[in-house]
């Protein structure tokens, strides 16, 4: 994946593999996978309260910004940014995301 100067790391989205079945006749347990979702860039947050889908009170400490045109991530999924070299930034749960006019905006 290919980032820009406004847009220096990239988003992945943890998604479950699926399992196997193994040759005693039963099935491995899924794994998580990281899956590269999009480029973007991030800032600490400041412990604001946001009001989740469901409508409970939950406190963010990262907001995330994609690009225009990337889909808003659902409640609840999990992300996480790392770097070109690899290292994480942030991981955590989805509080939040909207799609804007010129980003897309994820609270975790």
């Amino acid at each position: 994946m290919v980032t820009t100067y406004q847009y220096p790391y990239i988003l992945q989205v943890e998604q479950m593999s699926e399992s196997i079945q193994l040759p005693s006749g039963g099935y491995s347990e899924s794994q998580p996978i990281a899956v590269e979702y999009s480029i973007c860039r991030n800032e600490n947050g400041s412990g604001r309260r946001l009001k989740g889908v469901d409508g409970e009170d939950y406190a963010s400490t990262h907001k995330i910004y994609c690009p225009m045109g990337t889909a808003p991530l659902s409640q609840g999924q999990v992300v996480r940014v790392i770097d070109l070299q690899g290292v994480e930034r942030c991981r955590g749960v989805v509080i939040y995301s909207v799609k804007d006019r010129l980003n897309t905006k994820i609270w975790v």
